[in-house]
C-alpha cells in the first residue's frame, strides 16, 4: 500500500473550515479539506503543535468520532466499561489528529469533489479525490451519516481500503490478545511516534 493511500485512509480558512450546523455533506467534507490545506499550506511556520490546534476542532466537528469508536470495537464494547469506551474514543480523536497533522504539512496536495451519492435517507457518499504533487491520485470516498442535524464523515475509503474495516480488524486483534489495556498502550505509543516524527 503506497504512502499516499495510508496517510488518505487515515476547509475554505482558519475560521470558516469547521463545518456549520446543517451542512450538506459536501461541505463537510470540503471544509475538511480546506482546514488540510490551510495547515499544509502554514505546514511550516505553525509546525506540528500548530497543526494539530488547527486540525482537532475541525476533526472533532467533521467525524462522527463516538459512533467510529464503537463500531471499531464492536464485538467488545458492550462489555467496556464507560470510562473505557470513553478513554477510548478520547485516544481515537488524538490518533486522528497526530496523523493527519503529520501528514499533510507540506503544500503541493490538492482534493476535489467528483460526486455525492445517496446511500440512505441518512447516509451519504461523498467520491473525492486527493492529488499529490509528485505522486498518482488517491480516490477518496467519504461516508456520511446524519447526526442530529450535522452530516458527520463515519468512514473513509482510500483506493477501495476501508479505514473503519482495516482499524476493526488490527485493534480487535490486539484487543483479543492483549486485552484493553494492551490496546491503549500500543495507541499511546503510536501518537508518541506520530508526535516525534510530526
Amino acid at each position: 500500500m503506497s504512502r499516499a493511500v495510508v496517510v488518505a485512509v487515515f476547509f475554505v480558512s482558519l475560521f470558516s473550515g469547521i463545518a456549520r450546523a446543517g451542512d450538506a455533506p459536501d461541505a463537510v467534507v470540503n471544509g475538511f479539506h480546506a482546514a488540510l490545506t490551510d495547515a499544509m499550506t502554514h505546514g511550516a511556520e505553525l509546525g506540528c503543535k500548530g497543526r494539530v490546534a488547527k486540525l482537532e476542532p475541525v476533526i472533532v466537528k467533521a467525524f462522527d468520532l463516538p459512533f467510529i469508536a464503537s463500531h471499531i470495537l464492536r464485538k467488545r464494547w458492550d462489555k467496556m466499561t464507560s470510562e473505557q469506551r470513553s478513554a477510548f474514543t478520547t485516544t481515537l480523536k488524538d490518533l486522528t489528529v497526530e496523523t493527519y497533522a503529520g501528514n499533510f504539512s507540506r503544500p503541493g496536495t490538492r482534493f476535489e469533489i467528483v460526486e455525492t451519492k445517496e446511500v440512505s435517507a441518512t447516509r451519504k457518499q461523498v467520491r473525492t479525490r486527493l492529488i499529490p504533487a509528485h505522486d498518482e491520485p488517491v480516490s477518496l470516498d467519504y461516508f456520511l451519516q446524519k447526526s442530529g442535524e450535522d452530516w458527520k464523515i463515519i468512514n473513509v475509503i482510500a483506493n477501495g481500503v476501508s479505514d473503519l474495516a482495516l482499524r476493526s480488524s488490527q485493534y480487535d486483534k490486539v484487543f483479543e490478545d492483549s486485552g484493553f489495556d494492551g490496546l491503549m498502550s500500543k495507541l499511546h505509543k503510536q501518537i508518541q511516534a506520530d508526535l516525534a516524527a510530526c
